[in-house]
């Protein structure tokens, strides 16, 4: 018997109603529909099917049709779907308002800062020009260290993903099997259209 909590209101159009009507204000709030289930995964010695408890988001039509599929190819079996609300803080008014505990305030702000720096850390030390030479600069090392604090101060570097780089990192967190399946049934519905 599958339990509805969901928002009867689409998420990406409340997304965009949240985010037009907070213009200047100091939080926006997004939403999120999950359809909560369990992995049907047999097991190659038993033969028999085991059940993994998982989550997919399904907020849009795209995440929609993939669990569908999961359900339709017997891989997935639904139980509900609840719908996330989540703050946003785009102030430091909105941070306070969302996180009074200065504290705990600072421990969200050092996480988020710690992946930034990894995330530009990484691109830093791997790039590689056309000859395949690593191009890090020492003269970036003041006393044979390299400050992060610019990477985490500078303006975050937003890519534009492609309909495919979409498609890859929603399936990251299907199983292998499954992602190929996605993958061969999107290809194939691009051909036809």
């Amino acid at each position: 018997m599958a339990t509805s909590v969901q928002n009867p209101n689409d998420t990406n159009t409340q997304n965009a109603a949240n985010a037009a009507s907070t213009v200047g204000q100091p939080i926006v709030t997004t939403r999120e529909d999950y359809t909560v289930g369990f992995n049907l995964v047999k097991n190659t010695t038993t033969g028999v099917v085991d059940k993994e408890p998982a989550y997919y988001a399904s907020g849009d039509e795209e995440s929609k049709a993939a669990v569908q599929k999961l359900i339709d190819d017997g891989k997935f079996e639904e139980d509900y779907t609840v719908t996330t609300s989540l703050p946003l803080a785009k102030t430091q008014e909105g941070m306070n308002s969302i996180c009074p505990d200065e504290e705990e305030r600072c421990a969200n702000f050092n996480r988020g800062a710690r992946q930034k720096a990894s995330n530009r850390l990484k691109a830093v030390l791997l790039d590689v020009n056309a000859d395949g030479q690593f191009t890090f600069d020492e003269a970036k090392l003041t006393n044979g260290v390299y400050d992060q604090t610019e990477d985490i101060a500078s303006p975050s570097k937003r890519k534009t993903l492609t309909e495919e780089e979409k498609l890859d990192r929603f399936l990251e967190q299907f199983p292998e099997a499954v992602r190929q399946s996605m993958k061969a049934a999107y290809a194939s519905a691009k051909q036809t259209v």
